[in-house]
């Protein structure tokens, strides 16, 4: 699998690809990172969980 260069925009893109696919409730911060080929802590780097996630997508 390829890695993708982050950066919050990909991030926020692929979490609201999440949310949509998923809902709101079910979707979580595994589910990005595993649709972006990172590990779930990476996405620590720039968000300090799915709540401040999904914050910054509303």
């Amino acid at each position: 699998m390829e890695k993708i260069s982050l950066n919050k925009e990909i991030i926020l893109n692929t979490t609201e690809e999440m949310i949509r696919r998923y809902g709101p409730e079910k979707a979580n911060i595994s589910d990005v990172a595993q649709s972006l080929n990172v590990s779930h802590a990476e996405l620590y780097r720039y968000y300090n969980g799915k709540t401040d996630l999904w914050n910054a997508i509303t």
